[in-house]
């Protein structure tokens, strides 16, 4: 998790400066993300918070 979108671009030029294949950032979900895959295969997702909703994050009954 990063604090700003600013904050996910600079690791995201990081990475790619590196020589790491990663996947330019994006909106996803609400949230400023990337995804690459590191040493030993793990899938790693690198994102700013996910505004979550209201509707969304309530688990029972709306009425």
């Amino acid at each position: 998790m990063q604090k700003s979108r600013e904050d996910v671009d600079a690791l995201y030029k990081r990475l790619s400066t590196d020589g790491w294949e990663v996947q330019a950032p994006r909106d996803t979900h609400g949230a400023w993300c990337f995804y690459f895959k590191a040493k030993g295969g793990y899938f790693i997702e690198v994102t700013t918070l996910t505004p979550v909703r209201p509707t969304e994050a309530y688990q029972g009954n709306l009425q």
